[in-house]
């Protein structure tokens, strides 16, 4: 991708097709300019950042002693629970790693415009900015609704709790075909970190085979997956 084709402000602003986001976020991890550019948008855009990115400037000044300190108390927690999760569920397959660690990557204007509950624009918009955990309490309010349903299943999705993401997908599968080509493919990403390769194997196959926005996504991570 040429620096003079890269639409940053339609990136930002969440416009894009998953297809040609996709494209703008391997350029940007590739080139040094239209990163700093964007990085400059996102402030304009958010002034939080700012300060959000002075803070991580200081963390990473801290000593090496403390950092280590810190990273000694985090695997203390995080150990036993990891532990505990997979005697739970079972440690996943080698293809687990493969998922996409994206989320669905554009929360569309006339999306957030055309739901008749005023209050799942909020949801949306904290969706849009990250805020998953937040974003995941407001859109459950509103149950019965396609575009809310999608977004909480993706909130879901990117806060590592798959198992329930692939439930919440599968509903919206079974009554919107407005979402139902994107809830095939974080399905898909859900059995893969559940460790269920056949099954997400099946429905990649099913999405790898017609013309769509997810087609060479999905033909690619097939391609992984058999390399395995």
């Amino acid at each position: 991708m040429n620096c003079k084709n890269v639409l940053l402000y339609e990136y930002l602003s969440g416009t894009l097709t998953p297809e040609e986001a996709g494209k703008t976020g391997d350029h940007l991890d590739e080139c040094d300019e239209c990163r700093e550019k964007f990085r400059i948008m996102l402030a304009l855009d958010n002034p939080r950042m700012i300060d959000r990115e002075s803070r991580f400037q200081r963390i990473l000044k801290t000593s090496m002693r403390a950092r280590m300190a810190v990273a000694g108390f985090v695997l203390a927690i995080l150990v036993p629970v990891l532990y505990s999760y997979f005697l739970l569920t079972g440690v996943p397959g080698k293809t687990a790693n493969l998922a996409s660690a994206e989320p669905y990557p554009a929360v569309l204007l006339d999306t957030r415009n055309s739901s008749p509950e005023a209050g799942i624009s909020t949801g949306l918009l904290l969706y849009r900015e990250g805020k998953f955990r937040e974003a995941l309490a407001e859109l459950k309010k509103y149950e019965k609704n396609s575009d809310a349903m999608f977004f909480a299943g993706i909130s879901m999705y990117m806060l590592n709790d798959p198992a329930k993401a692939l439930e919440q997908l599968n509903r919206v599968k079974n009554i919107s075909g407005k979402w139902s080509l994107p809830a095939d493919w974080y399905r898909a990403q859900c059995l893969l970190k559940l460790g269920k390769t056949d099954e997400a194997l099946a429905i990649l196959k099913t999405i790898s085979e017609s013309k769509n926005h997810y087609q060479q996504d999905a033909l690619e991570l097939l391609r992984k997956i058999n390399n395995q």
